[in-house]
């Protein structure tokens, strides 16, 4: 456990090399009210498995570099957590995934567990409330964010199909009928897949199904 002195303090992998990364496998507090600062090579940051717990009475910044999480699973104790006591700012910060779990529709997983009433400070570069991202452990598949998530102030990503379609603004984008039918066409199950396209109703897309117009692939 690090041994500080001041209020302002910096975690740097730059003294090891500056394509290394910060392994977070040990918990870090402070007495009294401390600032910490995460300064990551291009190796990112890694929580470990069993939640990083940072108990400061100040904020945690990650100005740059990518905060990375290993999902073997969707319990607590099967990926990785970056849990916070004090106030915790994304703002420069990118974020990745490193599933060896598929995944399903409906898995949720809290990346950044905010403890008090502190609100999570901006987001993840290109990854505003409510965006779309890929899902690496299946083409099925994307995530949505949330930094409202938990008990209102917890980052949590949510699993959804890839094949529907949310974006009607976009061509190519997460969301866009382009991308949900080349989810379609990389997927390797049997039968048919239906690309969706879901009605639009205020503050997010509403899955209903009597309504959607579907799009089949057909195997041959």
């Amino acid at each position: 456990m690090p041994s500080w002195i001041g209020c302002n303090r910096r975690i740097s992998s730059s003294a090891v090399a500056a394509s290394g990364g910060i392994n977070l496998n040990a918990p870090i507090s402070h007495p009294t009210a401390t600032n910490l600062t995460l300064l990551p090579g291009s190796g990112g940051i890694f929580p470990g498995l069993v939640s990083t717990n940072i108990a400061l009475n100040g904020t945690v910044a990650i100005p740059f570099g990518a905060l990375n999480y290993f999902v073997l699973g969707t319990n607590t104790t099967d990926y990785s957590r970056f849990k916070v006591a004090g106030g915790v700012s994304l703002t420069g910060a990118t974020t990745g995934f490193l599933p060896f779990y598929a995944g399903q529709v409906g898995d949720s997983f809290t990346i950044v567990d905010n403890d008090g009433a502190d609100p999570i400070i901006g987001n993840f570069t290109g990854l505003p409330e409510g965006a779309y991202l890929a899902w690496p452990g299946s083409p099925l598949l994307n995530g949505r964010i949330s930094y409202v998530g938990g008990d209102g102030n917890d980052v949590v990503l949510t699993l959804v199909s890839a094949l529907v379609v949310r974006n009607t603004s976009s061509s190519t984008n997460i969301g866009s009928l382009r991308s949900a039918l080349a989810a379609a066409a990389a997927s390797t199950r049997a039968g048919h897949d239906h690309v969706r396209f879901l009605a639009q109703r205020p503050g997010d897309f509403v899955d209903q199904p009597d309504r959607d117009r579907r799009y089949q692939r057909r195997d041959h």
